[in-house]
């Protein structure tokens, strides 16, 4: 830990040191398959590419000297400053045990050619990949080691008073896909804040994930990650998102569904709501079609786990569940589940599933009706 923060020191001190380079002077640099990026103790020869964002690009490497397979972020260098808070998000996570707290782990950050890398474990796919290209809706069996996972990174992030900000499906990656139950750690900690430095009318969250109070305008804390894991818990159960990726529409479904916020979130807010009031009656409620047979097991198993999601998707912030209690709601103990234990992560033996115990219940689901219904 003290060697990672030292390593974590020299960078930083290094970007501050460059920060001002004028753009003619940079060094190109060509990223693809086959180009070995040296540092100065080892060589990366890049594999693929595995994704790109508005800060950077992240490839599959492998490790000449050991022959070992990671992650590495590259950010040019007009994304300069983004790789120094980055590396301050990583500076604060270097307290907390990245494989207890299910945190993505960082191994090493060093500049080359005028750009900045920044060296992870290698991990399989995130859950948007899971659920897009895979064409797999997980079951809430399979959802409660996830979520029980999450739960724990909030809970750790918590500890230290940093906020992820950015929660998404795509941030979330599995460490083997074929790997059952599912082991997932979070990603990507660009855009992480201080929770005490958070500025109230700061437009934060992607789109689709953004918590009401965000919304709104109004202060907020850590309990935005909680939202935003409630959408993504929602989001592998249907395969859709929950909310739409427009702004208007998202608060609007919000208040469709779960009735308009209290009067001190509006007195408070930034005047967005008065145009919703308008428009309220007109809006169809987004139904979700999926066809089920269910036991009577999977069924209450299914209904805890709705009135989890009703606890973390509370629209005042304040009713808002935190990570402890969450990990004690009985969704995640499985206490409503008989036979059931921790080795099973939560699925029904078994032989407490009969003929007998399939029913058809209906082919639709409202989503108003079933998270929200109260």
């Amino acid at each position: 830990s003290s060697i990672l923060h030292k390593a974590l020191a020299g960078c930083l001190k290094r970007l501050k040191n460059t920060h001002g380079i004028q753009e003619g002077r940079f060094r190109k640099v060509m990223l693809e398959k086959g180009v070995k990026i040296i540092d100065q103790s080892n060589v990366y020869q890049i594999e693929e590419l595995r994704g790109y964002g508005a800060f950077g690009k992240v490839f599959k490497c492998r490790k000449e000297q050991t022959g070992e397979t990671v992650a590495v972020k590259v950010f040019n260098k007009i994304r300069r400053n983004s790789a120094r808070l980055e590396l301050r998000a990583y500076k604060e996570l270097s307290v907390l045990e990245s494989d207890k707290n299910n945190l993505i782990r960082f191994f090493d950050s060093f500049i080359y050619k005028d750009h900045t890398f920044l060296v992870f474990e290698h991990l399989d796919v995130n859950l948007n990949e899971l659920v897009k290209r895979h064409n797999k809706i997980l079951s809430v069996a399979e959802i409660r080691p996830i979520a029980e996972q999450l739960l724990v990174s909030l809970r750790a992030l918590k500890s230290i008073g940093l906020t992820h900000t950015d929660i998404k499906p795509d941030n979330m990656m599995l460490v083997h896909s074929d790997s059952k139950p599912f082991k997932v750690k979070l990603i990507d900690f660009g855009i992480a804040i201080k929770t005490a430095k958070i500025v109230s009318t700061s437009l934060m969250q992607p789109k689709g994930y953004r918590a009401p109070e965000v919304h709104l305008g109004l202060p907020r804390d850590e309990g935005i990650d909680m939202w935003g894991l409630g959408c993504v818990l929602v989001f592998l159960f249907i395969g859709s998102h929950l909310f739409p990726l427009n702004e208007y529409e998202s608060m609007r479904l919000i208040v469709k569904w779960m009735g308009l916020p209290v009067n001190s979130m509006l007195e408070n807010g930034m005047g967005r709501p008065n145009k919703l009031h308008h428009h309220l009656k007109s809006l169809n409620d987004l139904v979700i079609m999926k066809p089920y047979f269910k036991s009577p097991t999977e069924r209450a198993d299914e209904n805890d786990f709705i009135n989890l999601l009703r606890k973390m998707l509370a629209l005042n912030p304040a009713d808002r569940i935190h990570p402890e209690d969450a990990l004690k709601h009985k969704f995640i103990t499985m206490e409503h589940l008989p036979g059931s234990s921790s080795d099973t992560h939560g699925k029904p033996t078994e032989s407490h599933i009969t003929d007998q115990d399939y029913v058809s219940t209906p082919s639709t689901l409202t989503i108003s009706e079933a998270i929200f219904h109260r």
